[in-house]
């Protein structure tokens, strides 16, 4: 598992530019720095999933706030 998450790290490193496997630089990718890195990643994850919650709890408190302004209108007509 954890070799896994390892080759993921990298790729993600290397797609984005963080680390280029030929050219002018060169580093040495260590488990110390992937370690680190994953342990970042996933603070940014958490911080993300903690943001949509937050977004999905205010877009339902509008949802429901938006029903009980209109619901009376419809109701009144329905009976119409």
């Amino acid at each position: 598992m954890q070799k896994a998450k390892e080759k993921l790290i990298l790729k993600h490193l290397l797609k984005n530019g963080i680390i280029q496997q030929m050219g002018r630089f060169n580093f040495n990718i260590t488990t110390e720095l992937l370690s680190a890195y994953a342990k970042n990643w996933e603070k940014v994850k958490v911080s993300n999933i903690k943001a949509s919650q937050e977004m999905i709890a205010d877009n339902i408190t509008v949802l429901n706030k938006t029903q009980e302004i209109f619901q009376p209108l419809r109701k009144s007509s329905l009976v119409s």
